[in-house]
């Protein structure tokens, strides 16, 4: 019986929740009787249990954890002991682990507080799990830029330690060339969660062939408009939306930061508007999926529209927004909120009725195709612990 342990999954983060759907979905499909140990301390055991039929646990934390979670004293902790840091953390090695599965989606790069002190938590966590004979898959992500000292320790260390690094897109995987990741163990796949569907639900019939548009604080916080322009720039979005005839709604695709958002949006608006949103990932994406057009901040928005083969258009504060729309053929569909005009002309475009099956036909081709990289992918992994079974058998 294989034991798999994914690190990086999360209820609070819709893109991390769709990340562990797709892990267990695939994880169901080839080893039904694995183990299956979720990493984190927010994981809903029953309703995964429930959903996939596998034996799943929770990483059981430590004493030192569950007592600085319990009393939410991280902070505190952390300033008094940060040495010992990594003890409070997920980063705890465990014994009997066949393949620990990294989902975390963008983790490493300049825009990250990479520091000695934390690289060197990574190190000794994939360090002894590599020692106690497990293997690291960093599934694909966003990679990069790594051009501070801090940012390329951290490539080294997963150079070092890791069995596999899957790039999300080619800009990741040239920035990790670059840095002189292995080339063996450097691979290229696309977001891996088009294999998981969305849910019906309330909203999802109340969305049913409405404009979704989806804010996102990290425009304000990664790229270059303020938040008063942002707010302001999707109020005349809307406006432009309604004046074609269509219904729009807001989706809330995170949390609190993305509600107090769209509530600022929706004070500004001159007629009343929705707003959807719900803690499940699986509920976020059946009200995308039924919505007829996404105008997207959220990358895993932007995800979830592709792969339920409705047309999308994305205003990013990173390469991998871009990357993502051309594995769909749709390379030209990033607009800039900065740019109104230009954000109209693709809007009334896309707002057609002709254009809008043509591109839905056009993304059902596409999948095809990025679903088939995906299982290819999963091959890839299942390999690497399969391989390591039969060369222990042979010794």
């Amino acid at each position: 019986m294989k034991t798999i342990q994914i690190d990086g999954g999360s209820s609070t983060n819709k893109g991390a929740q769709l990340m562990l759907h797709a892990c267990l979905h695939a994880i169901a499909e080839k080893y039904p009787s694995a183990k299956v140990i979720v990493n984190n301390d927010n994981t809903d055991l029953v309703y995964l249990r429930n959903l996939y039929k596998l034996k799943i646990y929770k990483r059981q934390s430590n004493f030192y954890r569950r007592f600085i979670t319990k009393f939410r004293i991280h902070a505190i902790c952390n300033k008094i002991l940060p040495n010992l840091a990594w003890i409070f953390s997920l980063k705890v090695p465990a014994k009997g682990v066949d393949l620990l599965l990294n989902i975390g989606g963008f983790q490493f790069g300049d825009q990250w507080k990479h520091n000695h002190r934390t690289n060197k938590f990574w190190e000794r966590y994939l360090k002894k799990m590599q020692q106690y004979g497990t293997k690291t898959v960093f599934l694909p992500q966003a990679f990069g830029p790594f051009e501070k000292e801090s940012s390329k320790e951290i490539v080294s260390i997963l150079d070092r330690y890791s069995s596999v690094l899957v790039a999300r897109d080619s800009i990741s995987q040239e920035m990790l060339s670059k840095q002189g990741v292995s080339h063996a163990k450097l691979l290229m796949y696309p977001d891996f969660t088009s294999s998981v569907s969305g849910v019906e639900s309330k909203y999802s019939k109340l969305s049913q062939g409405k404009v979704c548009v989806i804010p996102n604080m990290k425009m304000v916080l990664q790229s270059n408009i303020s938040e008063e322009e942002y707010i302001n720039n999707i109020v005349e979005v809307i406006s432009f939306i309604r004046s074609k005839g269509k219904d729009v709604f807001l989706l809330n695709h995170e949390g609190e930061g993305d509600q107090v958002l769209c509530e600022q949006i929706r004070k500004k608006c001159q007629n009343p508007i929705d707003i959807f949103g719900s803690n499940d990932a699986l509920v976020t994406k059946g009200i995308i999926s039924t919505s007829y057009l996404v105008i997207s901040s959220r990358f895993h928005g932007v995800a979830n529209a592709l792969n339920s083969c409705v047309p999308c258009l994305a205003s990013s504060w990173s390469h991998k927004y871009q990357k993502l729309l051309e594995d769909y053929g749709m390379r030209d569909n990033v607009v800039d909120y900065k740019n109104l005009p230009d954000l109209f002309e693709k809007l009334n475009n896309y707002l057609d009725e002709n254009t809008n099956v043509m591109v839905r036909k056009e993304l059902e081709d596409a999948l095809s195709k990025v679903r088939v990289a995906c299982s290819d992918m999963w091959n890839e992994v299942w390999a690497i612990i399969d391989n390591s079974n039969n060369n222990s058998n042979t010794l």
